[in-house]
């Protein structure tokens, strides 16, 4: 007997791919440095995430959509 996974559930073993890297992105050094700023500013908050460097996606399944933003604040 197997057991049904629920509707739009991933497999355990899915992983998204790393984002592709920008081999002469110039503004790494600003961008960490805002991402550092506001992870400080959010320190406090336990409701508050600050990341970069991976994928936005609505449907984690979906390969065209792919959004990678350098900084993400989620609240």
């Amino acid at each position: 007997m197997t057991t049904k996974q629920p509707i739009g559930a991933l497999p355990p073993d899915f992983m998204l791919p790393d984002p592709p890297r920008i081999p002469d992105m110039q503004q790494d050094l600003q961008l960490r440095g805002i991402a550092t700023a506001l992870a400080i500013y959010f320190k406090k908050r336990d409701d508050v995430i600050v990341a970069g460097q991976g994928y936005l996606r609505r449907d984690a399944t979906n390969e065209s959509e792919r959004y990678a933003p350098d900084c993400v604040v989620a609240f």
